[in-house]
């Protein structure tokens, strides 16, 4: 409790004898100066957040480590009293688990039985045709690897007797012995036995493509890269009427007696054989000195040139 200063003084007089004034003044300033000092010691100190902190923490005998361990134990406590929700937690993991090992497996076994009917058909992709003049969507390949007499002419009149694909499509027919391209003297030989041999000389033997437009129907056609024009040219006169019985036999058309006639195919000169009702049958021209197109009908031959007009833009 604060000290009063009149009553010290008074306390003081009633036991002792009567002070002289100066004496009197001396007390008094001793006494104040003493009552202020133990006054101001009675003063109680500035309370703050940190101070009331610190006293909490001290009350209470809590730490940080204490704190740590608490809210540790009240974790455990919640996940004691609801085993439910975890048990629910990891079944739902082991199921999405589960759906994601099945859906992996059933894309496998779609990719396996997708390449296996790939290879069954025996047919490839554009991407993969490499000695193609054309754009082709197709690869068909005939084997010639036993050198059977009828092999090839067999296997391209059983490719032109299918249905067509897609229409407007083009099939690139490849004949091949083990894993190598017949040369195209020995495949024009197997087909005619009466082809020139100044003809088969001026081929390039690599550098030729057989193929289908699909229209309606297959319709043949060949592309051959040509190394010397004039023995080219001399030579398909020589073999026109033998022509028109190969390709008409390997297109399932019956033979005529008529002959190949001048004519003109998209500003190109062209031989052309038809039918006694004028229908095109079988055609050739030289697109240029170094390519020599053979086609079933006009339609084919326009497609073919088209094609390689295309091609020569793009390259």
């Amino acid at each position: 409790m604060k000290k009063d200063l009149a009553g010290v003084l008074k306390a003081l007089e009633s036991n002792n004898a009567p002070l002289s004034p100066e004496e009197k003044s001396k007390r008094e300033n001793f006494v104040h100066a003493e009552v202020t000092r133990a006054n101001s010691s009675l003063i109680k100190p500035l309370r703050t957040f940190e101070s009331d902190a610190a006293d909490f923490i001290k009350q209470e005998q809590q730490s940080v480590y204490s704190i740590s361990q608490a809210e540790k134990a009240k974790i455990a406590k919640k996940k004691e009293s609801d085993p439910e929700k975890e048990e629910v937690k990891k079944n739902g993991l082991l199921l999405l688990l589960s759906g994601v090992l099945f859906l992996a497996g059933a894309a496998f076994i779609l990719y396996f039985l997708l390449l296996r009917g790939l290879a069954k058909q025996d047919v490839v992709p554009q991407a993969q045709i490499i000695n193609s003049w054309i754009t082709s969507q197709y690869e068909i390949k005939i084997d010639d690897s036993e050198k059977a007499k009828d092999t090839i002419t067999t296997g391209i009149q059983n490719t032109l007797s299918e249905n067509p694909r897609n229409r407007d499509e083009v099939e690139n027919i490849t004949i091949v012995r083990n894993t190598d391209n017949v040369d195209i003297a020995d495949i024009l030989s197997s087909l005619s036995e009466s082809v020139p041999s100044s003809l088969l000389r001026s081929f390039d033997s690599k550098k030729y493509m057989i193929g289908n437009t699909q229209k309606d129907q297959k319709k043949l056609f060949l592309i051959l890269k040509v190394n010397y024009y004039d023995n080219a040219f001399a030579g398909m006169l020589a073999w026109e009427k033998e022509l028109g019985t190969t390709f008409l036999k390997l297109s399932g058309l019956p033979n005529t007696t008529n002959e190949f006639r001048d004519g003109v195919i998209k500003n190109q000169d062209t031989r052309i054989l038809r039918d006694d009702a004028g229908n095109s049958i079988i055609l050739y021209t030289f697109y240029d000195k170094e390519t020599l197109i053979i086609a079933a009908n006009e339609e084919t031959l326009f497609d073919v040139v088209s094609g390689l007009r295309a091609s020569k833009l793009v390259r």
